[in-house]
Formats: C-alpha cells, structure tokens, sequence
C-alpha cells in the first residue's frame, strides 16, 4: 500500500491518507493477509531551504507511520520497520518497547528482536531494517521469515516499504 507521504504539504489531505491506509491495513489484517506499506519515492521539496521545516515535515511523516502501527488491533506475527527514526518512533513510541531478546539477524546487519512483555505487542518478532544497508528486497530474500504471505506486492517495490506486518490466522 503506497502512503502518500507528499501530502504532508496539505493537512487535512495528509490526516485523509493516514486513515485511508490505517482502514486499508485493518480490512488486510482482517483477512489474514500481509501489508506492506510504503512512501512514495519522490522527492518532496519545500518552498523553503529552512532546515528547521524540512526537519518537522520528516517527523510528521514518521509519526503518521508509526500511528498506523499504533492503531493496529490485531498483533501481527512480526513487524518490519525500514529507517531509523520509523524503527525508533514505532518500536519506543508505539510499541512501547523496554526490553528485547535479541533473536539474531536475518540478514547482515538486520536485526529480530522479541519484544518484551510490556509493549504493545508481547513477544513480537520485530525486525529492524536500515534501508542503507540492503534493498528490502535482499532482506526478504535472505530472510528466514516463512510467514510473509506478499512481500512484493504488484507494482509496489517492497524497496520502498516503511513498514510490513503479517498476520496469522491464528493469532
């Protein structure tokens, strides 16, 4: 699902994609089906060289990702964040992340932690991608994880994915 993070530049247009794709993520997980969510590739240029904005625009767009991890109600069956501040805002402000179990890597330089027993999500195997290292694409390929029912959605470039999740029926 691609979330149109240009529409930032528009309030209300950006508060309208954020629940478009929170709504598109829970019909998805309510079928049992995995959700990739990703931006546009795009480059989004201010009409100002303020790097105080420029700084703002990118929180507020990782905030509106975290909040659509932060609206879930069903617990996936691991979570992938891709960059370092979504990483940080959905696993310490959403997941409410404390304490891990470090379960290994799934690539190099790509690690899985369970999360612990006071987050949001007890026991979720969550996946911190850095989007320097690899292609989303390596990760996947290289992963372990069997669980992912569409990693690659038609036309989507799981290289620009945010976030996945991937649920289980029986969860």
């Amino acid at each position: 699902m691609e979330f149109n993070q240009h529409l930032v530049l528009t309030p209300q247009g950006f508060l309208e994609e954020s629940k478009r794709i929170s709504a598109a993520i829970q019909k998805a997980i309510a079928e049992g089906t995995s959700v990739v969510v990703y931006t546009r590739r795009e480059r989004i240029d201010l009409p100002t060289e303020d790097p105080d904005a420029q700084f703002k625009m990118s929180t507020d767009i990782s905030s509106a990702l975290a909040e659509l991890v932060r609206n879930l109600q069903m617990k996936p069956s691991f979570l992938i964040a891709k960059g370092w501040i979504t990483s940080y805002d959905i696993g310490v402000n959403v997941l409410a992340v404390q304490r891990v179990k470090a379960m290994g890597q799934i690539a190099l330089g790509v690690p899985v932690w369970r999360t612990g027993d006071e987050s949001k999500f007890p026991g979720l195997p969550y996946i911190i991608f850095q989007g320097f290292l690899l292609t989303f694409v390596d990760c996947f390929d290289s992963s372990k994880i069997s669980c992912v029912s569409n990693p690659r959605p038609a036309g989507a470039g799981p290289e620009k994915a945010a976030f996945c999740v991937s649920v289980r029926k029986d969860h």
